[in-house]
């Protein structure tokens, strides 16, 4: 599923993948979920709208542009909460089975 420009509070389910369709495309409050993957541009909003990305698959993998705080994301049921903002976000599950976390704080 390509995304394209803003989502604002709404739910969208995918059988295998989300995709932003551009770098200023926008979810503010909402939940998204995959099986595979979910690639997002801006996630959230400086007044800390809830957002949740959902990834089911074991392998799953979240990426995101640019990610506020109270964003969580789920991979495989392992959960992490965004509590400030940063970008360059990476979830995935890593070798041992944890939720692996990479970003970069603002």
């Amino acid at each position: 599923m390509r995304v394209n420009p803003v989502l604002r509070n709404e739910s969208k389910i995918a059988v295998r993948s989300i995709k932003f369709l551009n770098k200023q495309s926008v979810c503010r409050g909402g939940v998204l979920k995959a099986g595979e993957f979910i690639n997002a541009s801006v996630v959230g909003s400086e007044a800390g709208a809830h957002n949740v990305l959902e990834v089911f698959g074991k392998k799953g993998i979240v990426t995101i542009e640019k990610a506020y705080s109270n964003t969580l994301i789920i991979i495989n049921n392992k959960r992490y909460l965004v509590t400030e903002p940063c970008r360059n976000v990476k979830c995935y599950i890593d070798n041992k089975g944890e939720l692996a976390v990479e970003k970069l704080v603002l």
